[in-house]
């Protein structure tokens, strides 16, 4: 606790409604690393000027769920910038060893957390922050570095990977989380390489919910893996019947990052099902592949 005006506090609300204006907090034994604009409480852009070293102290330690997703948003975007100006292509370990150290035992208390942090940013939010970029050199540096963090948390993913998918399906804020760790970590793996194929397949098959089975679906597909051909033909058949389900079968093959997806997109648009007057079939292929490519 530190005090300010009189009121010693572990978190404090200031209103700045002055071009320039100094509090002064009382009891601060050490330099302190700031902790600002907690569970967003105002709705601004904020600009703070942190080392590497700071950001990843609060990436270690911030006790706020919104700064420590702020802050691996941040350090994660700075370091995907970098290996993309970078032409050897080199992880800084540092950024690597925090997450490795930290996202297994924060992902016991709080799952949610832990999936959102080894989300990276998308290129579309990468150009906001660098306008002008090589897209396709961002998208580059993103997967050199999603490769690194999955390589130095790839004995934990894995253990992820090996719990059982629930056979009766409970939508309750710890099942989403649970659905959304193991989700992200069979992801990770899949795209960082071919032998992990299998987890996702046999997660395909045993799904007990749309959630379960569209992730593996979106793993295989995404990184232009040959399991993904019979996934997707099983896919259809099981829900051909479900025009909302369908959009997502169309929605997941028109974003992936894959060489070779103009000519999908073209078969897609010759499919049977593709309805130019159903505006949800539209939105999955063209606007999927105009906005999530």
């Amino acid at each position: 606790p530190v005090a300010l005006d009189g009121n010693a506090l572990t978190e404090h609300v200031v209103v700045l409604d002055e071009d320039s204006h100094e509090y002064c907090f009382v009891g601060v034994s050490s330099a302190p690393v700031v902790s600002l604009l907690r569970d967003f409480s105002a709705p601004v852009h904020l600009k703070q000027a942190l080392s590497l070293e700071e950001q990843l102290f609060l990436l270690r330690h911030d006790g706020n769920g919104f700064n420590r997703w702020r802050v691996a948003q941040d350090v994660l975007s700075a370091e995907i910038l970098r290996l993309a100006c970078d032409e050897s292509r080199a992880c800084n370990p540092d950024c690597l060893a925090v997450f490795a150290d930290m996202l297994p035992a924060l992902a016991d208390r709080d799952a949610a957390l832990a999936a959102r942090l080894m989300q990276l940013p998308t290129v579309g939010q990468l150009l906001e922050q660098a306008r002008g970029s090589d897209p396709g050199r961002l998208h580059e540096a993103r997967q050199v570095l999603r490769a690194g963090l999955t390589e130095a948390l790839e004995s934990w993913l894995l253990s992820l990977c090996q719990r059982p998918c629930e056979e009766v399906y409970v939508y309750s804020a710890d099942a989403v989380a649970q659905r959304s760790l193991a989700n992200t970590a069979m992801g990770l793996l899949v795209d960082y390489s071919a032998t992990h194929a299998g987890i996702a397949v046999r997660r395909f098959q045993s799904a007990r919910n749309m959630t379960d089975e569209a992730a593996a679906l979106t793993s295989l597909v995404h990184a232009g893996l040959p399991e993904a051909g019979k996934c997707l033909e099983d896919f259809s058949r099981r829900w051909a019947h479900e025009s909302l389900v369908m959009d997502q079968w169309f929605m997941i093959q028109a974003s992936a990052p894959v060489s070779g997806v103009v000519a999908r997109i073209n078969q897609l648009i010759g499919h049977p099902d593709y309805d130019t007057t159903r505006p949800n079939r539209v939105r999955a292929v063209l606007g999927q592949f105009a906005n999530a490519n």
